[in-house]
């Protein structure tokens, strides 16, 4: 995980991630949950965030 993310990203990171694991989620049905909560993230969204990434375009919904 990149040690240049503030704490708070890589917090949350690491939350994405476990909350998937609990589940046994894939990254497909996570995104698909999100969607039905009214959450635009898709599966490429969340790839990055749950690796804690840095973003490579704004995630903002249109």
């Amino acid at each position: 995980m990149p040690h240049d993310l503030p704490p708070t990203s890589r917090a949350f990171a690491d939350a994405v991630h476990h909350y998937r694991q609990l589940r046994d989620l894939t990254l497909d049905v996570l995104a698909y949950v999100l969607a039905q909560l009214g959450h635009g993230l898709t599966t490429e969204d969340l790839r990055p965030i749950e690796n804690a990434e840095r973003p490579r375009r704004s995630m903002t919904s249109s």
